[in-house]
């Protein structure tokens, strides 16, 4: 399984689309160990076409997100790959690990457009 954790400024995004670096992960589903990883910087994708990218390009399963816009959840789920989110933490590594220990264990936390979510805070308990 290849999951895609989105990165902004080393930290873990908590708004999917203006992440500008994506780490992903190959998970053994059998032992819910990471047997490699790679990172992917964006480039000049915009923010509206990161969900495509995603899909398209580095050819995920799943994606963790803190928060994410309905379109681009629609456009990931209608390209069959899952979302799961809610995701409260910065560290990186302490997302994946969490979802190795708990791969059902967080909810979705979704945002209606840019107008709602103007800070990379989007999706985090204010």
């Amino acid at each position: 399984m290849r999951v895609v954790v989105p990165v902004m400024r080393g930290r873990f995004s908590r708004h999917f689309g203006k992440s500008d670096l994506f780490k992903v992960y190959e998970i053994d589903v059998e032992t819910m160990t990471v047997v490699d990883q790679e990172e992917y910087g964006k480039g000049e994708v915009a923010c509206h076409d990161v969900a495509k990218w995603v899909a398209d390009e580095l050819k995920v399963d799943l994606v963790l997100v803190g928060g994410i816009g309905m379109p681009a959840k629609r456009g990931l789920e209608r390209w069959g790959v899952k979302v799961m989110g809610g995701i409260n933490e910065d560290d990186v590594d302490v997302v994946i690990e969490h979802f190795l220990k708990e791969p059902e264990g967080v909810k979705l936390v979704t945002c209606w457009g840019h107008e709602h979510c103007k800070t990379e805070r989007c999706g985090q308990d204010d």
